[in-house]
């Protein structure tokens, strides 16, 4: 694209196509020219490829961060490869500028030192006037597919620039690095995929009477061993004869989500660091309560508590698909689950499990 005759792209097959099939806008920059531009850039811009090789890219960004963006791209000549990130107004053609998040991937290739930069369009809401039901809905769908986006975007995009940059170094340890990046990031991507299968597919497996204390005992084993070594303590109270029809292994699988948002939640304090089960039953319901003494949930996040990938637990590998999942196996079995919290005092999870005749038992 460039005719600087002391600088020209690669050609090979990876950067092809990402220049004609990658969503993510991107382009290189060398001193302040763009010498790469994908197509999703263009569109962004609005410039096509012969506008953006007369051009400075500074001349792209707001007046109001130019200086300090190029002050930090500037620096490549002063420091090692590194990345930075920031989110900035970019101008496009008509004048108008858009908020994009904007990642710049540091590279040396043949001696020469260039920027690879990535953007990510900031999306802004735009009311329609629906029903309510069907607005909840609709905003339903729309959380869970700008999360998945975003979960899924996240280690395409690290994949992509590693990518490149693989592609254009020729240090050996520093491409082991980036590969065993990429592994992770392709492991990430099956196991948000394979949850989302998981998620929107209805429960398969015969139900069966289930003994409810069985199974959260099995889910207490499979966690007792860390919890412990975190000073963890779990008090369990059981229930006699607390049967409910279940699907084998599920009850299980949805308390150990449980377990283990609150073994995250619980961080070291001066109380006891603890996790209470109490299974209770009456005529119609059995309830188990999942309590912790943690940090809480504050009342405006109470409301996304279910939403997939939602997740105040930044400090932890927590994914925000535990609490997700545990509610669609609880209802896909007919029961309920209500969450109580109170910030710095902790958190209290109650599922309520219908009663009913199962191969004559009850």
């Amino acid at each position: 694209m460039s005719n600087n005759n002391e600088f020209t792209p690669p050609t090979f097959t990876f950067t092809n196509s990402i220049s004609k099939n990658f969503a993510l806008p991107m382009a290189e920059i060398v001193v302040d020219k763009i010498v790469f531009a994908n197509e999703a850039f263009t569109q962004l811009t609005g410039y096509s490829h012969k506008d953006l090789e007369k051009m400075n890219f500074s001349g792209l960004l707001s007046h109001s961060v130019r200086d300090s963006i190029m002050e930090v791209l500037n620096s490549i000549h002063k420091v090692s490869l590194f990345s930075y990130t920031t989110i900035a107004p970019i101008i496009k053609k008509d004048g108008f500028d858009t908020l994009c998040e904007i990642k710049f991937d540091f590279l040396e290739r043949d001696g020469i030192k260039s920027v690879l930069a990535s953007f990510k369009e900031q999306n802004q809401s735009k009311g329609i006037n629906l029903s309510p039901l069907i607005s909840e809905k609709l905003d339903s769908i729309k959380r869970l597919s700008a999360s998945l986006s975003h979960e899924i975007n996240n280690p395409l995009n690290v994949i992509v620039n590693y990518l490149y940059i693989i592609e254009n170094t020729k240090d050996e340890e520093k491409r082991k690095g980036y590969i065993k990046t990429i592994y992770q990031e392709v492991e990430r991507i099956a196991g948000i995929l394979n949850w989302l299968l998981d998620f929107s597919s209805y429960i398969h497996g015969e139900i069966s009477a289930v003994d409810v204390n069985e199974e959260i005992k099995r889910a207490i084993e499979l966690v007792e061993n860390d919890f412990s070594s975190k000073n963890i303590s779990i008090f369990f109270n059981t229930c006699e004869d607390c049967i409910v029809p279940f699907t084998e292994g599920q009850l299980q699988r949805a308390i150990l989500n449980l377990l283990l948002n609150a073994k995250d939640a619980i961080k070291e304090n001066d109380r006891q660091s603890k996790v209470v089960i109490n299974v209770t039953k009456n005529e119609d319901y059995i309830d188990i309560e999942v309590r912790d003494n943690g940090i809480g949930i504050s009342p405006d996040n109470l409301e996304r508590i279910f939403d997939p990938f939602f997740t105040t637990k930044s400090f932890t590998n927590n994914r925000g698909i535990g609490l997700p999942m545990t509610h669609r196996i609880i209802e896909s079995h007919g029961g309920k689950i209500y969450v109580d919290s109170i910030l710095d005092k902790g958190t209290s999870v109650k599922i309520c499990l219908p009663r009913r005749r199962i191969n004559g038992k009850v």
